[in-house]
């Protein structure tokens, strides 16, 4: 029984960290049922965050709208392809009564799998929104010289001359002397 005690503990931090705030049936946990751990498991999968099921279903997870054992098959394949781990109990066990501390400890297993898919699509969120920004700032940059081209053909000062009028203005011409421009810019 102290195992038992630990293991829903080390559960319950778990779903604090998660924060999740979906009614857990703790007593039917701790009793081996089956029903509670299902019932936990949907509410994990399907209910808990939009991107996790969005990001389960678009892979092929049929999870929503199932019975319960195909449920459990479908979490077990989950468990194995995408977090690449192994349940210490098979399916048969699983709706077996009894085996209550070893699927304790498979939700919290589960529980922690989807707090580091979560994290992990935060982080790739984050990353490719700082790559559209990059992106964004890149292409303003070539546009900027396909509006400004530089011919090769023409002498540099007109190069030079064609450059600082297109350049927002910012600087202008001011008078010609001893064959030299001089150059000003506005502030």
């Amino acid at each position: 029984m102290p195992n038992l005690k630990g293991s829903i503990e080390n559960l319950r931090r778990q779903l604090r960290s998660l924060r999740f705030n979906y009614e857990v049936n703790f007593q039917g946990m701790v009793l081996g049922q089956s029903s509670a751990f299902v019932e936990f498991y949907r509410h994990l999968l399907c209910d808990y965050n939009t991107n996790v099921t969005s990001y389960l279903v678009e892979r092929g997870f049929g999870i929503l709208g199932t019975t319960d054992n195909r449920f459990m098959e479908v979490l077990y394949r989950v468990l194995r392809d995408v977090f690449s781990f192994r349940p210490s109990i098979t399916i048969a066990q699983f709706f077996m009564s009894g085996f209550a501390e070893r699927k304790i400890e498979m939700a919290t297993t589960v529980a922690l799998n989807i707090e580091s898919l979560i994290k992990r699509q935060e982080k790739n969120r984050i990353h490719s929104n700082q790559q559209q920004q990059q992106h964004g700032r890149y292409r303003h940059h070539n546009n900027h010289l396909k509006t400004n081209p530089i011919s090769l053909h023409h002498p540099i000062e007109r190069n030079v001359e064609k450059s600082v009028s297109c350049d927002s203005k910012l600087c202008t011409k001011i008078g010609l002397s001893n064959e030299k421009d001089s150059f000003f810019c506005n502030d």
